[in-house]
């Protein structure tokens, strides 16, 4: 979470953290933390997946959880917000997905216009794009891990299979 000083007028960058938005964002949108996950979900610029519960999810908000591998499908990131730190099962969320601009932590040196993938294992950071499932395009240039950059996310959140 961002931390403040006595002399400072702004909050500092942080991961999920939405930029470049219009008011209200309709690349947002709120949905329920899986209600059958086991652990809390914690941090922000976590990549999140459609989930579906079988016949007990049919009306409601979209269910969504976080993903456990680096290829599995990404449908956007929990954004930044002050009111809501760690969640519990079944809570909802706000979700930025296709379209919008989030901050985000690079895992290295990145050049601007580089197609990204989410790092599962370190929640609000990016890597260059490699096997993984895509997650955006840099908008801004990195210049060592740990730096703050801007995303645009292009993930579509479609898995591949078969209607039922």
């Amino acid at each position: 979470m961002a931390t403040f000083n006595t002399n400072q007028f702004n909050q500092q960058r942080v991961a999920g953290e939405l930029d470049l938005t219009t008011n209200p964002n309709p690349s947002v949108m709120t949905g329920r933390y899986d209600p059958e996950a086991e652990a809390d979900l914690s941090g922000f610029g976590v990549g999140v997946q459609l989930t579906d519960l079988g016949g007990d999810d049919t009306e409601g908000a979209p269910i969504f959880d976080t993903r456990s591998e680096d290829n599995d499908t990404i449908f956007g990131v929990r954004i930044f917000t002050t009111k809501q730190g760690d969640v519990e099962a079944g809570v909802p969320i706000e979700v930025a997905f296709r379209g919008a601009v989030v901050w985000m932590e690079a895992g290295a040196a990145l050049d601007r216009g580089v197609e990204v993938s989410l790092d599962v294992s370190e929640p609000g950071q990016v890597q260059a794009l490699g096997d993984f499932a895509r997650f955006g395009l840099t908008l801004d240039k990195a210049g060592e891990s740990g730096d703050l950059i801007r995303v645009m996310i292009t993930a579509d959140g479609v898995t591949e299979g078969t209607a039922t």
